[in-house]
């Protein structure tokens, strides 16, 4: 039994050091570094130091979990998200993680809740009850504080997408071919804004007008262009000089790849351009997207393909957006 306890705080040592070292070295050998940390404590035998009650190891424990989810492939963002939220709870509630109650979180939540959408304390729930269940299953715990705490009751709201009038408005504001290239590949592939941030020239097949995208989850899908998309990203890319991989880049040098917060702003640009009296940003072109594929007679299977949605019930709130297409149907009924 005391062997299997000394062994047990050797893994978590070792855990820990992999842990905090590949959050400060991102690029490090993580299976090389355990070899040489296995071989290092060979011959010793780490014991914890007792802790005072009011102490609190739960930063420990978030540095632990986060580098077992690192290993099982977890974005990079999605890391850092969890990171954050992990870190503002250990902030407020400071006490031995195997001491933290249901009414502890209920606290915390009721703080980090004053200014948040339903759908944003959603995501925070999600994401102690992801850390609890791993501290749980790993047996730092003995109980589940978070089982009992429910997700808020999501906020049903439409979303509007673009008319398209909308859309030609758009495309007749655009001032430069790579503000209508940019427009026409968000509309036409119905990407994340990650995905075309992260596209390059040579992801794009022009004969058979498909590009693969990297979506959430480290998943690859394959994703399609139009008559149009082709035309205006043929017409950007032959004004092209630079040496750059990536499909968009700035217009001064060095030329570097559009990050998300350009394409944000150039999309904005567009949609003022065109004195449209709403908001204009990527997503709404991929909203809009699936409104439109939707009324045209796509079925909702391959919505849900093209837009690279795990769950089919996120895909399904566009049938409760298209009433003209419910409304459609209805008058063919003949009774």
């Amino acid at each position: 039994m005391y062997e299997d306890f000394r062994s047990n705080c050797n893994e978590e040592v070792i855990i820990k050091i992999i842990g905090k070292t590949s959050l400060e070295y991102p690029m490090i050998d993580q299976q090389k570094l355990r070899e040489i940390l296995y071989l290092s404590f060979h011959n010793y035998n780490v014991l914890p130091i007792e802790k005072s009650l009011v102490a609190s190891d739960v930063e420990d424990r978030i540095m632990m979990y986060l580098a077992v989810k690192k290993l099982d492939g977890l974005s990079a963002k999605t890391l850092k998200n969890y990171k954050l939220e992990l870190f503002k709870l250990s902030n407020t509630i400071i006490k031995p993680v195997n001491l933290i109650t249901t009414n502890d979180l209920r606290y915390y939540l009721a703080i980090r809740g004053k200014n948040l959408k339903s759908t944003s304390l959603s995501t925070v729930i999600s994401y102690l009850k992801s850390f609890f269940d791993w501290m749980h299953q790993e047996e730092f715990i003995e109980r589940d504080p978070t089982r009992k705490i429910k997700q808020p009751k999501k906020e049903k709201r439409l979303r509007h997408a673009l008319t398209i009038d909308e859309i030609e408005r758009l495309r007749d504001a655009c001032n430069t071919v790579r503000q209508r290239a940019l427009l026409e590949t968000l509309y036409a592939t119905a990407c994340r804004l990650s995905e075309i941030k992260d596209l390059n020239i040579d992801d794009i097949n022009f004969s058979t007008l498909t590009t693969r995208v990297i979506g959430k989850g480290n998943k690859e899908r394959i994703v399609y262009l139009n008559a149009k998309s082709k035309l205006y990203l043929q017409k950007y890319l032959n004004t092209r000089t630079d040496k750059n991989s990536a499909l968009f880049v700035s217009t001064k040098h060095p030329y570097g790849r559009l990050g998300v917060r350009a394409i944000e702003r150039e999309i904005s640009k567009i949609g003022e351009q065109a004195k449209i009296q709403k908001q204009i940003y990527p997503h709404i072109l991929r909203h809009s997207f699936a409104t439109h594929a939707l009324a045209s007679g796509m079925t909702l299977d391959i919505i849900q393909r093209i837009l690279g949605h795990s769950d089919p019930a996120t895909t399904q709130i566009y049938s409760a957006l298209n009433d003209t297409a419910v409304q459609q149907e209805y008058k063919k009924l003949n009774f």
